[in-house]
């Protein structure tokens, strides 16, 4: 499963400061709204492949992950709209308990 979203969702808050430090960053190289994007993009394909898996396997556990979907959107909406650094906290506190829950739900629908 893609759980970059996870490390990736850290480093975006840094993009102002990162940049004026000198750091190369890939969310300073390709700048805050397309880094928000893809932070977007990471967590919806989360998803899509858990779907993509429960489809080739035959296996409704996989499909337990979609459980998270609503902490999902939270976690994306808190991101996309913070704009000063400390506004970050409530995005990385929500993308952490989005990657436990993910993560919990897909061990549980592979024990299955």
């Amino acid at each position: 499963e893609d759980t970059r979203f996870f490390g990736y969702g850290n480093n975006t808050p840094d993009v102002a400061t990162d940049e004026r430090c000198g750091k190369r960053t890939l969310a300073v190289r390709i700048g805050g709204p397309t880094a928000r994007a893809l932070y977007t993009t990471l967590v919806a394909s989360a998803y899509v492949l858990s779907a993509l898996l429960a489809w080739a396997y035959g296996s409704l556990g996989l499909l337990l992950p979609l459980l998270s979907l609503p902490l999902a959107w939270i976690a994306v909406q808190q991101l996309r709209s913070a704009r000063a650094a400390p506004d970050f906290n409530g995005a990385l506190v929500a993308t952490a308990r989005l990657h436990s829950l993910y993560g919990a739900l897909l061990c549980l629908g592979l024990s299955r």
